[in-house]
């Protein structure tokens, strides 16, 4: 399955929950990193590709750092997984990678 259908799988999963997704939502990409330097790094280059950045350690380990990345777009299969692809490969170059999206803010 391709992460175009995943996320319009999602979506669909959204909208039979009776979730709105015809307005701009805030919408949260996350990402893990081994370490703070890297994560800062991937920080700085996504805040300057026009995300809102959160930097914190991991929950799920102390040996990790946790970065969300958010920004306001329409809930579409096609923007989600545009902006998802390009976090990741943002994400990869810094050492890090992509650890799933939400819309925790929106609802």
């Amino acid at each position: 399955m391709s992460l175009l259908d995943e996320n319009t799988a999602i979506l669909m999963k959204f909208e039979a929950e009776g979730k709105d997704l015809s307005s701009m939502k805030l919408i949260d990409f996350s990402h893990l990193f081994a370490d703070v330097a890297s994560a800062n790094r991937f920080a700085a280059d996504a805040e300057a590709e026009g995300f809102k950045i959160a930097v914190d350690q991991s929950h799920s380990s102390e040996h990790t750092w946790d970065v969300t990345a958010s920004k306001v777009l329409l809930p579409s299969a096609d923007a989600i997984t545009e902006a998802e692809a390009q976090l990741s490969t943002l994400a990869e170059f810094h050492q890090g990678y992509a650890d799933g999206w939400g819309l925790f803010n929106s609802w």
